[in-house]
């Protein structure tokens, strides 16, 4: 596949390099200039506060002259930074995550089809992937995020998955139990969010109507959509995790390093979409 520069992900790439770029010049160039000024500017108005109180005598025109020459030069030519949102922009990277798991997802599938030399760039790219989500702390991201939405008892399933799956790398047998506590793990955040979402004690509930009340955003915007097709990548996430549990795996793809990785992102991608 032939990933031009029109493609979305370059246009997504070079937006965030820009940004970065210009935030690094901002801060490494910008910055000291812009405290230079401001330290300036306090001590005129110190000095000229305490100096004209004491004297009684005007500030020459000239000078007032000169401050508004230099007030409108700074708002003309040093525009206001941005009030950015922290909110906004963890959401952006819950946003993300859907899109890099779904990656992850399609990536670890050619591990079983492919040639020897594809396999081999499988492991090295889903090994590096887990290796970026380490570096995120993802799971102690998505843990924090779990406290604030789900109840003590599936964060105790959190705790059991993770420990189950810590064992599974080493012992091959504990795979099914890993898998058990996931899947424990997925249907207690999804009881949790459904009573959030509840109006009423035993009001139906579906993850469309949840994600209608639930979602950051307006109806029919991106976190919305987003958080609506995660259901679609749960179902299937769950029907591979049964299939561990029922020994009827037809191939290797459910490793269990994918389907935790792939766990973790689902869990940090529908909660960073949640108001």
């Amino acid at each position: 596949m032939d990933f031009d520069e029109s493609h979305c992900l370059n246009k997504k790439r070079r937006y965030l390099a820009e940004w970065l770029s210009r935030f690094a010049i901002a801060h490494n160039k910008v910055l000291a200039e812009v405290q230079k000024n401001l330290d300036m500017t306090d001590w005129e108005i110190e000095a000229l506060t305490n100096l004209t109180n004491t004297s009684m005598e005007s500030l020459p025109k000239e000078l007032d002259r000169s401050f508004e020459r230099d007030y409108k030069y700074i708002k003309q030519n040093i525009p206001m930074m941005p009030d950015f949102s922290t909110i906004a922009s963890s959401t952006a990277t819950s946003m993300a995550t859907a899109g890099t798991s779904g990656v992850y997802n399609f990536v670890a599938k050619f591990g079983d089809v492919g040639t020897r030399d594809v396999k081999d760039s499988v492991r090295k790219y889903t090994h590096r992937y887990r290796e970026l989500q380490e570096a995120q702390e993802r799971p102690e991201r998505v843990r924090q995020l779990m406290e604030k939405y789900v109840r003590p008892n599936t964060l105790k399933r959190f705790d059991k998955a993770k420990n189950a799956y810590c064992t599974a790398k080493s012992d091959v047998s504990s795979r099914e139990q890993a898998a058990l506590f996931m899947r424990n793990l997925l249907d207690g955040v999804k009881g949790d969010l459904f009573q959030l979402a509840r109006s009423k004690d035993k009001e139906d509930m579906t993850w469309e109507k949840m994600t209608i009340k639930l979602t950051k955003g307006v109806i029919n915007g991106p976190e919305y959509q987003e958080l609506l097709a995660q259901e679609t990548y749960r179902a299937t996430l769950f029907s591979r995790l049964s299939d561990v549990l029922k020994d009827r795996e037809a191939m290797s793809k459910n490793n269990i390093d994918n389907l935790w990785t792939q766990v973790l992102d689902h869990i940090h991608t529908i909660l960073g979409l949640l108001k």
